[in-house]
């Protein structure tokens, strides 16, 4: 076989492969000095390699003829990328934590490039891959739903964690008199499970596969997606249904319109913090923990933002400045709430505090139009709410895949 077909052959099989197991979370976690806050592990700061990173890191090795010729083309805006992440790190509060976030970085940007350049090739994969893997991971769901626990054995090697009922912190759900757990399958949590399906399904539905498959991977999803109860999938699902009857009825909004709107939504999110300040003190005695934790949250955002506000205090430290910033709450919250060192959970917030306006601006003028497809509503819906698509790193990847096809599309149209 000539080593041309050879080589193909080993890239169809690779990224069969890589797209199989994106949501595994195996991997190896390092634990420097500057991964703890308050000598506590942080997962999200602690430096891994994924199975994952390993299956990319061959896809561009394979591929790297293509990617030496994207950077030689491209050498002003890489240039411009790491002048801004070389001030960036600078300033942080947590440099290490900004390299090793940048490195993160910069590995995803590779990915969408890469995706971009074998456009026909990864929908082709998706196709042939997503089927399969929506089904394991929804199974897997399932099973640890009727379990109230992990299953253990062999799934410990797709990056599934020992938990049940009776673990601390777990996500319990009641049916009834009887308590269950909402499911995690391989991914860290239900919601980012909810959010990972819902967008890996509407890819695999673009992506025309049989519709028999198709439809068993629907009733999986769906099934996992109402065990999971995950109100921001729920709001996306809720939207992107009212979207689609208002096209049946005739009812259409302008491009221009749509992006005022996102812009609008974009803006208010992040006078949160402010917002959230001026609630009653008799009204914040009476909240929930988990609400007064994201409350607090945004806040602490809003104060790191004032502090540092152009180039952010640094990707990635947003956790690692918590305990810094905490003594600055108001009196009401002081103490309160905060347990679990997570990030904010609003992306636009977090992308502000880690990198500043300019940051942020870029990430507003970038990619605009890929809010605009289902995808990227509901992703940019669900980041109201929730940070792991700008977070987790199995997210990301499916992000950074769904981006990817997004561009290539608009850079070669369609046609009928």
């Amino acid at each position: 076989m000539p080593r041309g077909q050879t080589s193909v052959r080993l890239q169809k099989t690779l990224l069969n492969l890589f797209l199989f197991i994106l949501p595994v979370q195996l991997g190896y976690h390092w634990w420097p000095d500057w991964s703890l806050v308050s000598g506590i592990r942080v997962d999200y700061l602690s430096p891994t390699l994924y199975l994952t990173d390993i299956v990319l890191c061959l896809l561009l090795v394979l591929d790297w003829k293509h990617v030496t010729k994207l950077i030689t083309r491209n050498v002003l805006i890489l240039l411009v990328m790491t002048v801004f992440a070389a001030i960036n790190i600078w300033f942080s509060k947590a440099p290490e934590v900004s390299v090793y976030s940048w490195v993160r970085f910069f590995e995803y940007a590779l990915f969408v490039q890469y995706v971009i350049r074998n456009a026909s090739l990864v929908k082709e994969s998706i196709r042939l891959t997503f089927p399969f893997m929506l089904s394991w991971v929804s199974l897997l769901a399932i099973a640890q739903w009727i379990n109230r626990g992990s299953l253990n054995g062999l799934l410990y090697w797709v990056g599934e964690r020992s938990f049940s009922v009776e673990t601390p912190g777990i996500a319990l759900t009641k049916f009834g008199s009887n308590v269950s757990l909402r499911p995690y399958a391989t991914l860290p949590h239900p919601n980012a499970l909810a959010g990972f399906l819902l967008i890996a399904w509407i890819s695999l539905k673009a992506c025309s596969p049989m519709k028999i498959v198709f439809w068993i991977n629907t009733v999986l999803v769906a099934i996992t997606l109402i065990l999971t109860e995950s109100v921001p999938v729920y709001i996306v699902i809720a939207a992107l249904f009212t979207i689609s009857i208002g096209k049946r009825l005739g009812l259409t909004v302008t491009i221009h319109a749509k992006r005022s709107l996102l812009l609008s939504v974009v803006f208010l999110s992040l006078l949160s913090p402010l917002l959230f300040l001026m609630l009653p003190s008799d009204l914040t005695s009476r909240i929930g923990k988990s609400s007064l934790e994201r409350i607090e949250l945004s806040i602490l955002s809003g104060d790191m933002i004032l502090k540092s506000p152009f180039v952010g205090i640094g990707l990635g430290g947003y956790i690692s400045q918590i305990p810094s910033y905490q003594n600055d709450l108001p009196a009401v919250y002081r103490g309160r709430a905060v347990s679990l060192y997570q990030p904010v959970h609003n992306v636009p917030l977090l992308i502000f505090s880690e990198v500043g306006a300019i940051g942020l601006f870029f990430s507003l003028v970038s990619i605009p139009f890929i809010l605009l497809s289902p995808i990227g509503l509901g992703v940019f819906i669900i980041s109201l709410f929730d940070h792991y698509w700008a977070t987790l790193h199995q997210p990301i990847l499916l992000l950074c895949l769904c981006v990817g096809i997004a561009l290539s599309e608009k850079r070669q149209p369609i046609t009928s």
